[in-house]
């Protein structure tokens, strides 16, 4: 009697969300500068953390006009996190982590993101909703108000040949 046993194994290819070549991810993400331009050294922070928390891949934008949309730019991913091997759905948040201050107000929204992973004939292919906000992008607008300017001004008046009366 000869026994015989098959194993078949499927091993779909995994999808990731990085793209170190462009700095991207998946998730289209921008920022708007509004009151300036960015100024020379300046640079706008982002941080995309999955469902525990930990951070995943860390964002950067260095270079905004005022009022213009500017492609957050991802510089790195941290040890394949972003590289998923399974049919289904993932959560991500995305937000800003650069202060406010002298002026400038940053965005502190906090976009919840459903990362939905399916087998299309052998690979796995990623698409994704922004869960708490209507759009298909994670757009975060900064605002810049100048400080009013205040100065003091001290004036006398000086009358010379004749002697100064009540009322001039």
């Amino acid at each position: 009697n000869i026994e015989t046993s098959f194993t078949n194994t499927y091993d779909p290819e995994d999808v990731d969300l990085y793209d170190p070549a462009d700095s991207t991810i998946l998730i289209e993400a921008n920022k708007t500068l509004v009151g300036r331009d960015m100024k020379s050294g300046e640079e706008f922070k982002f941080e995309l953390t999955n469902e525990s928390g930990t951070v995943v891949a860390n964002g950067v934008v260095k270079n905004a006009k005022d009022g213009a949309k500017a492609p957050i730019a991802f510089t790195e991913a941290y040890n394949d996190a972003l590289v998923l091997s399974a049919v289904g759905k993932y959560f991500y948040n995305l937000r800003e982590t650069t202060a406010s201050g002298n002026g400038l107000v940053s965005d502190k929204t906090n976009y919840r993101i459903e990362v939905t992973v399916v087998d299309n004939g052998g690979k796995l292919e990623a698409s994704y909703i922004i869960v708490n906000h209507a759009d298909d992008a994670a757009d975060f607008t900064n605002t810049y108000t100048a400080k009013a300017a205040e100065h003091t001004v001290t004036a006398g008046k000086v009358l010379n040949g004749k002697k100064l009366l009540d009322d001039e």
